[in-house]
């Protein structure tokens, strides 16, 4: 068994943990999606993000279809303390 150290983000917050890779799975994405963390790369992933993240995100869309992905990054950013990067808010606002 290998772990691998990632970057999380959940609905909380973030953190750094450590994810087991099986001998059964056949590459580090796969791994990770078995455990529920979606990888932002696909070969050597650093950072991923949780599935519950992505299914809030879902349901606050259906609640509101106005709700962009741009609105929900930001309230992410500001749930963690996390200021929004000057490239982003140029398509944001």
């Amino acid at each position: 068994m290998i772990c691998a150290c990632l970057a999380v983000t959940h609905t909380l917050g973030a953190e750094n943990i450590s994810l087991s890779i099986l001998p059964m799975d056949a590459f580090i994405a796969s791994a990770l999606v078995h455990q529920r963390v979606i990888p932002c790369s696909p070969m050597t992933p650093t950072t991923g993000i949780t599935v519950q993240v992505v299914e809030f995100y879902c349901v606050a869309r259906q609640c509101n279809p106005h709700f962009s992905i741009q609105a929900y990054v930001k309230t992410m950013c500001d749930l963690q303390g996390v200021s929004v990067t000057k490239p982003y808010t140029g398509f944001m606002c």
